[in-house]
């Protein structure tokens, strides 16, 4: 029982993205730090999150991930109390492309809560990360004003948003073989399309920087790598934090 059995070394930093889902980018992060880190994916639609799990097992049958797993629940109520256990320490959480709930009085349906940001100050190693990404830039102000706000002093925004290099530690993170991402990548896209034949389907179609891209549950393609190559240089609407 336990997180040892979900990961095969739970003593591996653990690395999260909330609202996941179905899964792509994590599968492909995991295949990326396999032997590294741990990645979980969260989300709130149990459906997505099981069909995660099913993708992940093929990859796992195939001996090319043990180290990807997938939770359904609701990260600002939850966070803590799921992570809080993890031997290894959360060491990066990410936020992608959230729903921007534009309207005032859906506010309080964004996945950024005063009580979200105080979970993951919480459960975050010194030195660990909080990612934000998206294409809309109200949303990520938003986050951005709740991280400032309900961090307790926790977070500071990192040096590569303030004009200055990455920490050495994260740069040697990101320095992976471009020929291993295209295999990672292949793997589970391969996976992702063999799972059509099982009436697979309901994927969105998203405009992304003026092209349509694939969206898979909620991280459009063209941001798969995105946290493997931020630290170089994050784009203008990517917040990296620092605990």
């Amino acid at each position: 029982g336990g997180w040892g059995a979900v990961f095969a070394d739970p003593t591996l930093p653990l690395q999260v993205d909330i609202g996941c889902g179905s899964g792509r980018f994590v599968l492909i992060r995991a295949t990326r730090l396999k032997g590294a880190a741990n990645v979980l994916g969260l989300e709130i639609r149990a459906k997505l999150a099981d069909r995660a799990l099913v993708w992940r097992d093929r990859l796992k049958d195939a001996g090319k991930v043990n180290n990807a797993h997938f939770m359904s629940g609701n990260a600002t109520i939850s966070l803590e109390h799921l992570l809080g256990s993890y031997p290894g320490g959360v060491q990066l959480v990410s936020i992608q492309y959230p729903d921007p709930h534009f309207k005032k009085r859906h506010y309080k349906r964004r996945v950024v809560q005063p009580a979200t940001v105080k979970h993951i100050a919480s459960v975050l190693k010194p030195g660990g990360r909080l990612v934000v990404q998206g294409d809309v830039p109200e949303p990520l102000r938003y986050i951005r004003n709740m991280v400032e706000q309900h961090g307790d002093g926790c977070f500071a925004l990192s040096p590569e948003n303030r004009g200055a290099p990455a920490p050495r530690a994260w740069q040697n993170m990101a320095a992976t073989p471009a020929d291993s991402d295209t295999a990672a990548d292949d793997a589970v896209d391969g996976v992702i399309a063999a799972s059509r034949g099982d009436g697979d389907d309901d994927d969105e179609v998203v405009n992304v920087n003026g092209g349509e891209e694939r969206k898979t549950g909620g991280t459009p393609a063209s941001s798969s790598g995105l946290l493997h190559n931020e630290w170089a240089g994050a784009p203008e609407e990517t917040e990296a934090y620092s605990s």
